[in-house]
């Protein structure tokens, strides 16, 4: 994204048309997705023929930010396609910013919802999380629908949560600020939003969004850049995702834009000033670099173009999207260089394990976690050498443990837990004992071919625990009953 350093107040007419979606904007975005061909730019050259772009559900949201008053409002029109084997009765969206947890006090209200010209019978789960749009008459097999969301969110200016949907005077992070349509796998996909872990569980899609800002800030999002024009003190900035699991956005007036290339992708860092001290974004810019490079030539390349890190103030390290992740600004400015090489690692293999092949963060938080955390220390392997890399792994053994038949399996469901310390243990570090140990069972070569053909295999698709066990097999040529009893505690996990 391009930068944009002047810096002016709001006046009070400003904060008036920012506030109030205007008609030009209306007029050119109502609902109707820009072409394919603008979706298939975000993509690497080489993947713009080959992924159906088809299926996927659209999305067409009008949003302004008031970072004066931490407000957002919108306009969402979403298409899809009956997702089921027979007539659907209702299409269910998360409203995320209402959970207890993760989001921080923040809120997301509906204001109106319509099925093309009529309004569309709505309600909300007791928690707040749940939109269920009825759908009469009923959707049928094949046939396709948009429905029409008005919408306006509070950003939290407090400590609560992760900080991912968050505004202070250095950085308004936007995650999960916008009705998002909840995946469909036999039935919509609505689990609780946990205390710990990730609640972002979301089917690929595309965007297409206007977004309008002070002109003050520099805007960094999922996807690239159509353009963008001022309109007085803001500044309305068209973006597109293609393929993409949700779509998030970091503003601020003070990121300072580092940038590297690999394998023909951008690679951005965008930096906040530090407080004093700490380490140059140079520094970690190359540690995304580095990292990228490495997981492209294990896992398969990048599907984008471009790649984005952006310092935020979220509370948990890092936080990934498609094409960008979260963070933490302190990292860089007071912690430690280990901290910071873990952090942007496991954050940049998210790229791969999440972004490319999605997961239920919520049921099998250890299906990506494991994966990213395993994949640190591949990168530290490949760049600093085998003894950095075991002693990566041992780290993981002291904090995790190795299974002695009383723990749980690393499968468990974040439900399953209240804190962090618990919870990484199975999830995070044995998980990644777990793949350390499958890839001496089943050697280099045929472990990676795994990896990269379970990365092709579900790109842009969800996939389980019995997804990865079954390729895992597939190139062991053989059983892996007994590493998998002694891991999962049973022979045969995810089935």
């Amino acid at each position: 994204m391009s930068r944009h350093t002047r810096r002016t107040a709001l006046t009070i007419v400003a904060l008036a048309i920012a506030l109030i979606l205007s008609p030009s904007l209306a007029r050119a975005n109502h609902g109707t997705p820009v072409g394919p061909d603008d979706q298939r730019q975000v993509l690497r050259p080489d993947l713009r023929a080959e992924v159906d772009l088809s299926p996927l559900p659209s999305y067409t949201i009008t949003a302004v930010v008031d970072t004066a008053t931490a407000t957002l409002r919108g306009d969402e029109y979403v298409t899809f396609s009956n997702p089921a084997g027979g007539a659907l009765d209702r299409a269910v969206f998360r409203l995320l910013p209402n959970a207890a947890s993760i989001y921080g006090g923040g809120s997301l209200t509906i204001e109106e919802v319509t099925r093309g010209e009529a309004a569309a019978p709505w309600e909300v789960s007791p928690d707040g999380t749940v939109l269920t749009v009825s759908l009469a008459p009923p959707l049928q097999t094949g046939e396709a629908v948009t429905i029409r969301l008005k919408f306006r969110a509070v950003i939290p200016t407090g400590g609560g949560g992760y900080n991912i949907l968050h505004h202070s005077a250095g950085v308004t992070s936007l995650a999960g600020w916008y009705p998002i349509l909840a995946p469909f796998q036999g039935e919509w996909q609505v689990a609780p939003v946990p205390v710990v872990g990730d609640a972002n569980h979301f089917a690929a899609a595309l965007y297409d969004v206007t977004l309008t800002a002070p002109a003050t800030h520099d805007v960094v999002a999922t996807g690239a850049r159509l353009g963008v024009r001022d309109e007085g003190e803001t500044r309305v900035w068209h973006l597109v995702s293609g393929p993409a699991r949700g779509f998030a956005v970091a503003l601020s007036d003070r990121f300072q834009v580092h940038t590297a290339e690999r394998d023909g992708v951008t690679i951005n860092y965008y930096a906040l000033p530090p407080a004093g001290g700490g380490r140059s974004p140079q520094e970690a810019l190359q540690m995304a670099a580095d990292a990228f490079g490495v997981y492209s030539r294990r896992f398969g390349p990048y599907p984008y173009t471009e790649f984005d890190v952006a310092e935020t103030l979220v509370s948990v390290g890092g936080y990934e999207f498609a094409g960008m992740v979260y963070v933490q600004r302190s990292l860089r400015a007071s912690g430690s260089l280990s901290q910071l090489r873990f952090m942007v690692s496991h954050e940049v293999a998210h790229q791969w394990w999440y972004a490319l092949v999605g997961s239920d963060p919520v049921i099998e938080p250890w299906l990506d976690e494991a994966l990213a955390t395993y994949s640190v220390a591949l990168y530290l392997e490949d760049v600093y050498g085998e003894a950095t890399s075991r002693g990566m792994v041992a780290y993981f053994a002291r904090e995790g443990g190795r299974p002695n038949g009383a723990a749980p399996g690393i499968d468990v469901s974040a439900l399953d837990y209240s804190s962090w310390p618990a919870y990484r243990g199975p999830v995070y570090y044995r998980g990644a004992l777990f793949l350390d140990a499958l890839r001496r069972e089943m050697g280099d070569d045929a472990f990676f071919a795994m990896l990269r053909a379970y990365a092709r295999e579900h790109r842009f698709g969800m996939a389980t625990t019995r997804d990865l066990t079954a390729a895992a097999e597939r190139h062991a040529g053989r059983p892996l009953d007994e590493v998998f009893q002694l891991w999962f505690g049973t022979p045969d996990p995810g089935a």
